[in-house]
């Protein structure tokens, strides 16, 4: 008869930690999502800007200027950079956010 007591305590104590892990992985799987999509973004977002300040670097007004083309090389480091870690981010494959992405420049594009 102890024994009995002893394999029920057991199991309910196996069940109520199985409940427990079972909520705590479902919380962490929930917060890696949003921490993929938040990286996702960033890396949508510098992409967006290299784009933005590529233009802003090819118009007359700005040609040639030192300043914009330093920033622009740095940009065009911190796209490669981010790049590399844009696999180990990824855990979601979104579709979407790759047709929106911003054509990746060429290795002999000039600043």
């Amino acid at each position: 008869m102890i024994e009995i007591d002893y394999i029920l305590v057991l199991c309910i104590a196996s069940v109520v930690l199985n409940i427990f892990l079972v909520w705590y992985s479902i919380r962490l799987i929930r917060e890696l999502t949003e921490v993929s999509t938040s990286i996702q973004q960033l890396f949508i977002d510098v992409d967006i800007f290299y784009a933005h300040l590529k233009r802003v670097y090819e118009l007359e007004m700005f040609y040639g200027d030192q300043t914009l083309s330093n920033l622009l090389a740095h940009t065009r480091e911190l796209r490669q950079r981010l790049n590399e870690y844009k696999v180990m981010f990824a855990l979601l494959e979104d579709e979407e956010e790759e047709e929106n992405l911003v054509d990746e420049p060429t290795s002999n594009e000039e600043a």
